[in-house]
């Protein structure tokens, strides 16, 4: 089924509540800073990758139409308040201010962050005072108190593609990564294959968030869920992408 990508000003009016009007589409946000291949945009600005087709496979299954909605990271809670959209499937509890106040579906699948680092890393006290590649605003949980403390140094860009850039041309020796992103990328653009050592630094749940307390809603989407993990089909869209 073709999804539209809709990309969402700031500034638009809120649209009308959807709870209860099953036959108007479900606005699912993405955040637009997700990297390949988790998001990716395609010529004709539809959304490709695996966030859009795990949500695909979800949509099938619960017999409601989905409208992909491309939100700014930092917004998209703002714009699920405002009726802008309803339901956001890659996200997690600890990321979101007051979890308490949404739905939230069961656990999709584990999104590990990594330290990737041009020598072999067992704990971060080996690079010691050394820079840090990560992304402007993001929190770090596990390494943020060596920030403050100055035994490592941080060094914010724009995008983490923008730090495995940075990586891959030698610029910096360790980035803060989302695994999946930094084997994509690694595959498309290291062309050295020079190895790159992994610390896994921390694994998040990714849910999706659902606006309404709606159990109906909840209850597809849960099913819906668990039918493409215990058929594989998650781990399918997946290894599409390795």
């Amino acid at each position: 089924m073709r999804h539209f990508l809709v990309i969402v000003s700031t500034f638009m009016l809120a649209w009308p509540a959807w709870a209860g009007k099953s036959n108007e589409p479900l606005r699912v946000a993405i955040p637009y800073s997700l990297a390949p291949p988790l998001l990716i945009t395609d010529d004709k600005g539809q959304a490709q990758g695996i966030v859009r087709d795990y949500i695909n496979a979800i949509e099938k299954r619960i017999g409601r139409k989905f409208e992909l909605v491309v939100i700014p990271k930092f917004r998209i809670h703002e714009m699920i308040n405002k009726g802008m959209a309803e339901i956001n499937c890659y996200t997690s509890p600890t990321w979101v201010p007051n979890p308490e106040k949404y739905t939230w579906s069961k656990v999709l699948f584990m999104k590990r962050e990594v330290l990737a680092s041009r020598k072999a890393v067992s704990s971060y006290s080996e690079i010691k005072g050394e820079r840090v590649g990560t992304v402007l605003r993001y929190i770090y949980p596990h390494i943020d108190p060596l920030f403050k403390s100055g035994r490592l140094i941080r060094e914010d860009v724009p995008t983490e593609e923008q730090n495995l850039q940075k990586f891959v041309n030698k610029r910096i020796n360790n980035v803060v990564a989302d695994d999946t992103h930094l084997d994509y990328f690694l595959k498309k653009n290291d062309k050295s294959k020079n190895p790159v050592h992994k610390l896994v630094m921390q694994e998040y749940p990714i849910h999706c968030l659902i606006a309404a307390k709606d159990a109906q809603t909840t209850d597809s989407f849960n099913k819906a869920i668990e039918e493409i993990k215990s058929s594989d089909e998650l781990d399918r869209i997946f290894a599409q992408y390795k």
